[in-house]
């Protein structure tokens, strides 16, 4: 989903060797057709989830975990097709929430190829 939307897909991350969350970052490499992930932004924010609670309501309603755990966000640089797209990891450490985010932007750019 696009920032000027509302829907934002968000992964948590408890387990970063599970395959499923290694895997992500070649998923997104060859659905966007990029040498690297490095192209894409990714954010880790320093506070808990709360601070995106301004900027996506939605993660309000699902408290624990996203309450009380730190996210990252991720997104698409604007001169992409898919330019725009975004989506949170949350983890309790940076390869956790960093892998989560990688993983729900895989799925979020997934569904958006398979409905067209």
């Amino acid at each position: 989903p696009r920032r000027d939307q509302h829907a934002v897909l968000c992964v948590y991350c408890a387990d970063s060797k599970h395959p499923v969350f290694q895997k992500a970052s070649n998923w997104i490499q060859a659905m966007l057709q990029l040498p690297s992930t490095q192209q894409l932004h990714i954010r880790d924010i320093s506070q808990n989830c709360q601070s995106l609670m301004v900027t996506l309501p939605g993660l309000r309603s699902l408290g624990a975990p996203w309450q009380t755990t730190y996210c990252a966000l991720i997104d698409v640089p604007a001169a992409h097709k898919y330019g725009g797209l975004m989506a949170i990891g949350a983890g309790h450490n940076k390869e956790k929430r960093v892998r989560a985010a990688t993983l729900s932007l895989a799925l979020t750019i997934g569904t958006l190829v398979a409905s067209q």
